[in-house]
């Protein structure tokens, strides 16, 4: 068998998004196999940083380190340091799964089947790995028929969606949201997905066999699925390239995942063609075959690197996200984002997702005297709406200076409506009145509206008054509301 071509760190050859410099060094310290060249990089490296200025990607990589060396790490006067961050994060990780196991016993015993995505699959599968590999939250994905009781239950037992949206529009709308992450005292922290790739990497034939591959597990206690070999490779691949410069646990994911065995690798090819991340896998695998020595099969390789090949120079461009944001120049981080914005607009129109209403505001200066006290809830009424037609509801509301998107929900206590949204875009404050055209369908007898304001995320603990202004709900003070019917509405 011919050997897999040697890839170039030069542009457009995949090897331009590999790691380099300090991140490649430390990632080499927790990955190349010969021991003793691995403690070299990871000294090297602590000899050079200061571990108090490491970001979380370094972190992340400085646990897995820590786990792999222990003491053979002390002649490095940072080791203590180390231990202590090692420490830090497996506490934090263990709290996080302590406190996430209450929301996957729910699941199990409601008969949701659910399957753990990410790091939560690896520690499912390797529970040694849990003190190298940190994961303060826990992914899972739920069929789409699931997602509505599976909403119910979080929300029932006191579970919050960090979106910042209220409990009847999750529910109404649990079908159709890609991933809602729902959060739950100090550190429970779990990810409930629709599709287990992101919306440009869809593939129903795909998905299918994504559940039928999965294998039987549990996680603290509590039965789950994991995805086969091949998918957690391709799920790792399909996440991680777009987030390089966050973490690279993702990386060592694969690197565990080839040396443990049990890869299909012909599913896995198949996986990559489906998902449309060819460029992506190239890029990771030659990485780990060439600079790492992880065993990646050499025909898999050839044939990686053929169907890459063919895949066109408009996916070559997907490097730009493969690449970690510290790797890039000002021309390419500008690329970086331009390719990132078309795959997000890609996403949306592939998504087939309900058309939520979503009511712009119509703003202007506020004429009121009222010096009553602002509210997040006001009953809006719904006299005259019982036909349906149309609603213009005006509020007054203080802006905040900062640029933001502010959302109001208008349901009922039975069903979601619509959200009424700001976007300000200039840095103006005070009051101002902003008022909305919502179509309303037909209420049923005793049904009324209910408006309330909504977070742009939720804030957890005692957030700062920065962190409120930029995302907290704001109150607002109903001025008016009037009823057209359906005849006026098209009128």
């Amino acid at each position: 068998m011919m050997a897999p071509r040697q890839v170039s760190r030069r542009f457009p050859d995949y090897g331009w998004a590999w790691p380099s410099g300090d991140h490649d060094v430390l990632l080499k310290a927790v990955l190349v196999d010969d021991e003793e060249k691995a403690l070299s990089f990871g000294l090297s490296w602590l000899a050079t940083h200061n571990i108090d200025d490491a970001a979380f990607r370094e972190q992340r990589l400085l646990s897995a380190l820590s786990e792999r060396f222990g003491k053979k790490l002390s002649s490095s006067p940072a080791h203590p340091r180390l231990i202590g961050l090692q420490r830090m994060l497996w506490s934090r990780s263990r709290l996080a799964l302590r406190d996430t196991a209450e929301a996957l016993e729910m699941l199990h015993t409601a008969k949701i089947p659910f399957m753990l995505l990410k790091g939560a699959s690896r520690v499912a599968l390797e529970p040694g790995a849990q003190r190298g590999r940190v994961s303060h939250d826990i992914d899972i994905l739920v069929q789409q028929s699931h997602m509505r009781p599976a909403f119910s239950l979080l929300l029932d037992a006191g579970w919050e969606a960090t979106n910042g949206a209220g409990a009847q529009r999750l529910i109404d709308l649990a079908d159709t949201w890609r991933a809602v992450n729902f959060v739950k005292g100090e550190f429970g922290d779990i990810d409930v997905h629709r599709l287990a790739y992101h919306p440009t990497q869809t593939s129903a034939a795909d998905d299918q066999r994504l559940w039928n591959r999965s294998i039987e597990t549990n996680l603290a206690g509590v039965p789950a699925r994991v995805p086969a070999a091949s998918d957690r490779i391709a799920l790792a691949i399909a996440h991680g390239a777009l987030d390089a410069h966050t973490h690279s646990d993702w990386l060592c994911d694969i690197n565990s995942c080839i040396r443990t065995g049990g890869v299909v690798w012909s599913d896995l090819l198949e996986s990559l063609k489906a998902r449309r991340v060819l460029v992506p896998a190239a890029s990771a695998l030659t990485y780990l075959s060439q600079e790492i020595g992880t065993p990646v099969p050499k025909t898999f390789l050839n044939d990686l690197l053929a169907a890459a090949d063919r895949s066109g120079y408009v996916h070559r461009l997907s490097l730009m996200e493969c690449k970690p944001k510290s790797d890039l120049g000002p021309l390419s981080a500008t690329m970086r984002g331009l390719v990132k914005q078309l795959r997000l607009w890609m996403g949306k129109r592939v998504v087939q997702k309900q058309r939520e209403p979503v009511c712009r505001a119509r703003v202007s200066p506020s004429r009121s005297s009222l010096v009553s006290t602002a509210r997040l809830v006001a009953h809006v009424g719904g006299e005259g709406a019982n036909g349906g037609g149309q609603a213009d509801i005006s509020i007054d509301v203080d802006l905040p200076p900062g640029r933001r998107r502010i959302d109001w929900e208008l349901a009922t206590s039975k069903r979601h409506l619509a959200v009424l949204r700001h976007r300000k875009l200039l840095r103006y404050a005070g009051r101002r009145t902003l008022s909305f055209v919502v179509e309303i369908p037909p209420l049923e007898e005793g049904e009324r509206l209910i408006l309330s304001a909504r977070p742009s995320r939720l804030l957890r603990g005692a957030p700062d008054p920065s962190e409120i202004e930029r995302y907290g709900a704001i109150p607002f003070r109903l001025m008016g509301v009037s009823h057209r019917g359906k005849a006026a509405s098209h009128g």
